[in-house]
């Protein structure tokens, strides 16, 4: 099941990123315990500015030329550069921490998305600095959109519309949290079940539109 909502999501996303004149791509390298490098996109839609989650991806390498390549790996998840709409052609900005490795202007990664054809627009000048009074108003702004994307993408997630959250619902395919007596597993999770088919029910269905097997 988590599978074929994964599948239904990318191509949701898929069709987002094609569908889209430009774009930014906005990375983060800085992941705990981890050496992993999380991607988003950022695109107009119906008229407004949203962040959408593209994926994860591992690095192989910690330099800019790692970081790139992961980058790439993941976008080619929803955008085969084969595919006539590759999202190099439509990215005209790219966020990342201030990191050398993701800004240096001799090896960074912008610097390699220039080189590879890339050209970004706007003027970063002064903005390094954090007591530039329009650098903080960015920060502020971008701090409350981020908060507000987050509550709309997973506060549905948090919410007890039922006997339990979504969110709860969840832990019943962890089998760390399945009972030790076997005979409870006759019936232990089925409300479980039932709240993520019910909070999932438009992609499953979609899937299911697409001859997919849900079960």
């Amino acid at each position: 099941m988590i599978s074929q909502i994964a599948d239904i999501m990318r191509e949701s996303l898929s069709m987002k990123l094609k569908a889209a004149k430009y774009l930014a791509i906005l990375i983060d390298t800085d992941i705990p315990n981890t050496e992993s490098e999380i991607v988003y996109m950022r695109l107009l839609e119906d008229g407004k500015p949203v962040n959408l989650l593209v994926g994860q991806q591992t690095l192989e390498h910690f330099h800019a030329i790692g970081v790139l390549d992961a980058t790439k790996a993941t976008l080619h998840t929803v955008c085969p550069e084969d595919d006539g709409g590759s999202w190099m052609k439509k990215c005209i900005s790219f966020g990342a921490d201030g990191a050398s490795v993701n800004m240096g202007h001799r090896g960074g990664v912008i610097t390699h998305l220039q080189r590879e054809g890339i050209t970004l627009k706007g003027n970063l000048k002064g903005f390094m600095d954090l007591t530039n009074p329009q650098m903080k108003q960015h920060m502020e702004a971008a701090i409350n959109i981020g908060v507000d994307d987050l509550k709309a993408r997973f506060g549905g997630l948090l919410k007890d519309e039922g006997v339990q959250t979504p969110v709860e619902s969840f832990k019943v395919l962890n089998p760390d949290s399945w009972p030790e007596n076997q005979a409870s597993h006759l019936t232990f999770g089925d409300d479980g079940v039932a709240d993520l088919m019910r909070y999932f029910k438009e992609p499953l269905e979609i899937g299911v539109q697409h001859g997919c097997n849900p079960g």
